[in-house]
């Protein structure tokens, strides 16, 4: 996570009120945000039948 830029890093709860409050009152910065974490998701993680397939192969290995 890129802090401000696709998600938040808070130390507690009360920062991350704050955060909440300033986005819903701030809607472009909100889209842009979520934008961007979407991208991160796509970019970083794998499809669920990438991760099921990655299981799989491993749980095959395990069991030779």
């Amino acid at each position: 996570i890129n802090s401000g830029k696709n998600g938040f890093l808070v130390k507690d709860m009360k920062e991350a009120s704050v955060l909440i409050n300033d986005l819903i009152g701030n809607p472009v910065q909100c889209a842009n945000i979520s934008n961007a974490a979407k991208k991160t998701a796509q970019e970083c993680f794998m499809t669920w039948d990438d991760r099921a397939m990655k299981e799989i192969e491993q749980i095959k290995l395990s069991t030779v």
